[in-house]
């Protein structure tokens, strides 16, 4: 493929010894927005990245992680190549955290990423030298843009290049998963009891369970601090209508609300709290044991009809848990190879 800018005007500049983007470095404090795409970073020095961390412009970021190898896993020269890209990968994931800016910053990581742009709203540079300290030691050589126009079809360039790039949400991406993990599990363990035995489960552990689900989406959505961010809203992937009805399954049904009365009356009879009109008395006039007895064992086994019943409709209930459950996986599978692709070791 191929994109072209016609008529772009601009001043070629050669340097060695000093910055040949100087002037768009200078343009930062005052910068709306600052766009950086390069192959490399400085590896020692941070003075660049620094002049970044303090703007208050909209900060676009994407490089290359040069160090960063597509090799074979299980080959000798594999586990070199992994030893080697792994504190590069580090390095470069600790300079650019997005978190360590002052001000919103999207970054990217484009591994077959080899052109330079570096520009403000109101200057940009595009040349040989990278977005580091060491590029001004070399000859390097680059066009300055002012023309605002030209600028604006720049920028439309690096989107291009942005789509061909990972995003980057932050050094602890991996760990922002565990509160959906930890909420999966507790879910899933319900699941278990449910499928199991339906009286052991309690209504108020369901409501619990996914009160604590709600807040892990919470926890992940604004750990990420994005609003349409490539695996979510998290919010907008696990309905909450289905979250109530997993939540109000007790009340509405007509089963759960049958075993709690059975349970319920099974409880008064073996307390002796049973109603007068219920006994029989014998030719005396007197309530035999047997009686007592008799109510007891029917309430029983009224009870567990209504525990098979509701066992039965419960499988519905596991059913919607199960699909959340998947879901829940399906975003913390796709987090997960997300972080892969910068991450390869």
């Amino acid at each position: 493929m191929r994109y072209t800018i016609p008529d772009v005007t601009g001043e070629l500049i050669l340097t060695k010894d000093e910055s040949g983007y100087q002037e768009v470095l200078d343009s930062i404090a005052a910068a709306s927005a600052v766009t950086v795409v390069t192959y490399n970073i400085s590896t020692n020095q941070d003075q660049l990245l620094a002049a970044l961390r303090s703007s208050d412009a909209e900060i676009r970021v994407i490089t290359a992680i040069p160090a960063r190898m597509n090799f074979y896993a299980f080959s000798d020269k594999g586990q070199s190549f992994r030893r080697r890209a792994k504190p590069a990968i580090k390095l470069y994931l600790d300079k650019l955290a997005p978190e360590e800016f002052g001000s919103p910053a999207i970054i990217s990581f484009c591994f077959s990423n080899h052109s330079k742009i570096i520009m403000t709203e109101r200057i940009g540079y595009i040349g040989s030298a990278n977005f580091s300290e060491e590029s001004s030691k070399n000859w390097e050589c680059g066009i300055l843009v002012r023309d605002p126009a030209s600028l604006r079809r720049i920028s439309a360039f690096v989107d291009e290049i942005e789509k061909d790039s990972v995003r980057y949400y932050g050094r602890e991406m991996i760990e922002r998963i565990f509160p959906l993990l930890n909420a999966r599990q507790q879910l899933l363990e319900l699941n278990g009891r449910l499928a199991n035995d339906f009286a052991s489960i309690e209504a108020q552990e369901i409501k619990h369970a996914i009160a604590h689900l709600r807040d892990a989406i919470a926890k992940t959505d604004g750990a990420f601090d994005e609003d349409n961010y490539e695996f979510g809203p998290i919010y907008s992937r696990i309905d909450d209508c289905e979250l109530a009805r997993i939540e109000e399954w007790y009340e509405e049904s007509s089963a759960a609300w049958e075993f709690e009365e059975a349970s319920q009356k099974l409880a008064e009879a073996e307390d002796g709290s049973i109603d007068a009109g219920e006994l029989k008395t014998d030719n005396d006039g007197n309530i035999p044991n047997s009686e007592f007895e008799s109510i007891v064992e029917d309430r029983r086994i009224k009870l567990e009809e209504c525990i098979e019943q509701a066992q039965k409709e419960s499988t519905n209930l596991q059913a919607k848990i199960a699909a959340v459950c998947s879901r829940i996986d399906e975003i913390c599978r796709e987090i997960n190879s997300h972080i892969r692709q910068i991450d390869n070791t």
